[in-house]
């Protein structure tokens, strides 16, 4: 029997035995929402086996959730809790997150998802044009480009790229009072430090706006490389901190670099909504793209979640893709182990710098790891592994996305 294997029985057997230790911690609950007094994944850890049973179901997985009643719908109404089969549960994860081949057009998946991480690494191409192939195949990249800085049906904030429906939810994120981690607390030190500074880059944006960084001066009071956090980009900083505050916004891209000007001149009036509200909100829209998540009582199903069958088409997942971007969710799912190596060693990487998991169906079958050469206009195959039998569907169609001319194949392949 293979690795993969054994660590999918390996899997498989801890989702038994988690089930095994909360099945009468299960009936009790159920026995409680007869009488009125909770909800089967909404309630405290203790209810399910204490903290040791809640730690192994997290390493599984499980998102757990803890709050007053109405945070949840099952709250209200227990019948809406749909607790399905695994297989059932990849089904319905795979749908949900439109790769099946349901997505309609760029604006359409991307509401649907909730956001797009943005990331520099362009090994292949950024995940936030990745993300979209995955589920459209070949599509205009310039299409992005264009909802985000023409048409401004889409926003960028914090490194992800959201529907400007959102921007209410993502406001009240920008308003919050910060303090909590150590992060922050050096913000605020920054900003007060250096008001001057912030007032310089504010009046120049207002004057000059749309403007790149490097047309601003460093007026900070803080010396060149003499803080280990700020290092020597205090107004890269600036920008950032007035950025997730609110003040400033990203409005373009020139040559890769962003483009800054007043939130004020770019972002449309909105209603004003509590942060509260807003994170119940969010919470709510990022399990109903998800489909399915893991409570003590099994996969859970979104009430509006469809089950149906699952196109056998194959693609290539970014490592930022949501299906996969919780390793352990998508372990118990999948029984696929899957983790970025690009910041390991090179002498200890299991796989590859940049390896892609290969879905078929509602499957992941495989991993390859691609690389664009631009200048040479090439895919190249630096490896692959597992069952790869479709392999060269995924390759041609992400070759057509890229622009490359050709696909070129080393020997390397494996375990």
């Amino acid at each position: 029997m293979g690795a993969g294997a054994s660590a999918r029985d390996r899997r498989v057997s801890d989702l038994a035995r988690v089930g095994r230790r909360h099945r009468e911690a299960a009936r009790r609950a159920r026995a409680d929402r007869r009488g009125g007094r909770g909800c089967a994944a909404g309630g405290g850890g203790a209810r399910w086996g204490g903290r040791r049973g809640t730690r192994r179901l997290h390493r599984l997985g499980w998102e757990h959730r803890s709050g007053p009643p109405g945070r949840d719908p099952c709250w209200k109404d227990p019948r809406l809790r749909r607790i399905v089969s695994p297989k059932d549960a990849r089904r319905i994860a795979v749908r949900a997150q439109l790769l099946d081949g349901s997505a309609n057009g760029v604006l359409d998946t991307v509401r649907r998802l909730g956001f797009l991480q943005i990331d520099p690494i362009s090994s292949v191409a950024p995940p936030q044009y990745i993300v979209p192939w995955s589920r459209l195949g070949p599509y205009d990249r310039a299409e992005l480009d264009r909802l985000l800085w023409k048409q401004k049906k889409l926003f960028e904030w914090n490194a992800y790229i959201w529907p400007i429906e959102d921007l209410p939810l993502v406001r009240a994120r920008m308003r919050r009072r910060r303090g909590k981690y150590s992060f922050e607390r050096r913000a605020t030190e920054f900003l007060q430090t250096n008001a001057r500074f912030k007032r310089y880059v504010l009046r120049e944006l207002e004057r000059n706006g749309p403007m790149l960084s490097r047309e601003l001066e460093d007026h900070s009071r803080e010396k060149r490389g003499s803080h280990g956090w700020y290092g020597n980009r205090n107004v890269g900083i600036l920008l950032e901190i007035l950025h997730g505050r609110g003040l400033v916004a990203i409005v373009g891209r020139n040559g890769g670099q962003r483009l800054w000007d007043l939130a004020e001149r770019w972002y449309p009036e909105t209603e004003t909504v509590s942060l509260h509200e807003a994170e119940r909100t969010i919470a709510e829209k990022r399990y109903r793209s998800q489909g399915v998540r893991l409570t003590p009582a099994g996969w859970e199903a979104h009430p509006s979640a469809s089950d149906g069958p699952v196109p056998e088409r194959v693609t290539l997942l970014s490592p930022f893709d949501r299906l996969i971007h919780d390793r352990d969710r998508a372990e118990a799912l999948f029984g696929f182990r899957y983790r970025l190596e690009m910041y390991v060693p090179k002498a200890k990487r299991e796989y590859g710098y940049y390896v892609l998991p290969i879905l078929v169906g509602d499957r992941l079958v495989g991993r390859v790891e691609p690389l664009f050469d631009r200048k040479a206009g090439t895919l190249r195959v630096l490896g692959a592994w597992g069952d790869t039998s479709r392999l060269d569907e995924a390759l041609d169609s992400l070759a057509s996305f890229l622009g490359a001319e050709r696909i070129e194949k080393s020997t390397k392949s494996a375990k």
